[in-house]
């Protein structure tokens, strides 16, 4: 029995995978899914799995940057000097007139317990604020503010 055009007797031999009108256009991308298709889903598939892998990394980066952070704020509040980070402040000022009494700065100060910064320019600006001293106006505002509360 003589095989039918287009069908896989017609298209077993080497010279019979060209194409001819004739045969139903027999060829090598009639037998299955051609390589490119493939390479190019395995691709795709890799690049997502790539960005998915990228995107849980920066999550789990930020749940131990947040875990660090909440770590230190309980220490802060348990007054636990020895598990908070120590403050960038430089030691105490030499010539300031309340810096001493009220310990704005050294291991159980001020500066550290307030001090959540996270530069160096950040404890900077914290300690000017800490030894800065107020307007007289702005003093009196705080206080009228304080007292309405």
């Amino acid at each position: 029995m003589a095989a039918l055009p287009g069908s896989a007797g017609d298209c077993a031999s080497p010279s019979s995978r060209l194409p001819s009108p004739s045969r139903g256009g027999c060829s090598r991308g009639d037998r299955g899914t051609p390589a490119w298709l493939v390479l190019a889903a395995a691709t795709a598939l890799f690049s997502a799995l790539v960005a998915r892998q990228r995107a849980a990394r920066r999550r789990g980066r930020r749940a131990e940057l947040t875990a660090d952070f909440n770590r230190e704020g309980i220490a802060r509040i348990a007054r636990s000097w020895s598990e908070m980070r120590p403050a960038a402040d430089g030691g105490p000022p030499g010539d300031h007139d309340y810096a001493d009494d009220l310990d704005l700065s050294g291991h159980a100060s001020l500066l550290r317990l307030a001090g959540t910064c996270g530069t160096p320019p950040g404890w900077r600006t914290l300690r000017a604020w800490l030894l800065g001293r107020a307007d007289p106006d702005a003093v009196a505002l705080r206080q009228e503010a304080v007292r309405e509360m």
